[in-house]
């Protein structure tokens, strides 16, 4: 399938997401903001889709990005232990 221009927009912006975030923990530095919040509610919703896209796709390759959201959801979402 090959990509509408939109997809391939909005990958490019995955891209500049990726290089922005580079190998910090945060958008920001050292401590999570606004901005990764909404960051991670973007991301997430690409790559917890059930369904295969070439959004997802990209999302997959960006390996600080896929972390990031790994980050968020271990700080954020934990499940608790159990008792």
């Amino acid at each position: 399938m090959v990509p509408s221009s939109a997809q391939s927009e909005i990958g490019a912006d995955l891209t500049t997401l990726s290089d922005h975030l580079g190998g910090k923990p945060w958008f920001m530095g050292v401590k999570p903001t606004t901005l990764d919040a909404s960051a991670f509610g973007s991301l997430i919703n690409i790559l917890s889709c059930p369904i295969a896209s070439p959004l997802k796709e990209h999302l997959s390759t960006l390996e600080n990005l896929t972390a990031f959201c790994e980050r968020v959801r271990e700080r954020y979402y934990a499940r608790p232990a159990l008792e």
